[in-house]
């Protein structure tokens, strides 16, 4: 789980191939102020319509 911001609720992230601190450390470096990182909300979004 990675917490990101100031969110008081963490966002799972499954690592496949990696290790999972790089890929919490992925996360919490992508661009986006709140939870969920920026790209990933676009491709959510995306992915709904």
């Amino acid at each position: 789980e990675v917490f990101r911001g100031r969110s008081k609720s963490p966002l799972y992230v499954t690592a496949a191939g990696m290790d999972p601190s790089e890929a919490a450390g992925h996360i919490r470096s992508m661009h986006g102020g709140h939870r969920i990182p920026t790209l990933l909300k676009q491709v959510d979004r995306l992915s709904r319509s």
